[in-house]
């Protein structure tokens, strides 16, 4: 791993109190409604990520880990998701799955921000893989639990169309084709800071990593993600 990355000043101490509210909070309320807790590791398997399409999408962001000077196996994690799919690789779901996890994430940002964008920094994300109306019902009701989790700590916020891909690969288009299909919806203050994301990938990871339902049907997958630190920067600012 490049030392100077986690060399740059990345982040100032954080209202542990507070993030651990905010995230029990978005915890609970999953559990309540049958999402499964799972824990992952900060490293991540690279040729996962490069099946993922991480490297091909975002690869000024990614961290990679090193040995003695050379490219190993493994990176650290940008996102808590691409654990789960990993693990879902080559499975055969019965039903709808709803996994949610927090993880410590890495990117490779350019410019910093203590609080709003970080080279590390912590995030919840709720998983949710079956067929598309079912994924879509579980997208609704939480785009509207959002704003009753920001309501009570104080965060006033609006969902906005996102122009960024989250898993496709950039090119000329794609930016576009997103906003039309609404793949990724950001929960953002006045600023244009987003706090929490939507992100629809339609049938693109179970695809990749050969998800599918015992019988048959079209396998989709979203996330929902929860930047925590942005959230205590939200609710202390």
């Amino acid at each position: 791993m490049n030392r100077s990355i986690l060399s740059r000043p990345s982040q100032t101490s954080v209202d542990r109190a507070l993030l651990e509210k905010i995230d029990s909070t978005i915890r609970s309320t999953s559990l309540s409604q049958e999402f499964v807790e799972q824990w992952y590791p900060t490293l991540i398997d690279r040729n996962g990520l490069d099946t993922a399409g991480y490297r091909q999408a975002f690869p000024h962001l990614l961290c990679d880990v090193s040995t003695d000077g050379k490219p190993g196996s493994w990176c650290l994690s940008p996102a808590v998701c691409y654990h789960t799919f990993l693990s879902l690789r080559g499975a055969s779901l019965p039903t709808g799955t709803k996994i949610t996890a927090r993880n410590h994430c890495y990117r490779n940002e350019q410019s910093v921000a203590p609080g709003r964008r970080q080279i590390e920094f912590e995030m919840r994300e709720l998983v949710v893989v079956g067929p598309e109306p079912w994924v879509e019902g579980e997208l609704l009701s939480w785009e509207r639990q959002i704003g009753v989790i920001a309501d009570r700590f104080d965060i006033a916020a609006t969902w906005q169309a996102a122009a960024d891909p989250f898993f496709l690969p950039a090119s000329r288009g794609k930016a576009l084709m997103q906003r039309l299909l609404r793949t990724k919806q950001e929960y953002c203050l006045s600023d244009g800071l987003a706090i929490a994301s939507i992100n629809r990938h339609r049938d693109y990871f179970a695809k990749r990593f050969s998800i599918q339902t015992t019988n048959d049907q079209p396998v989709h997958s979203a996330c929902i993600a929860f930047g925590l630190d942005r959230w205590v920067w939200a609710a202390t600012h």
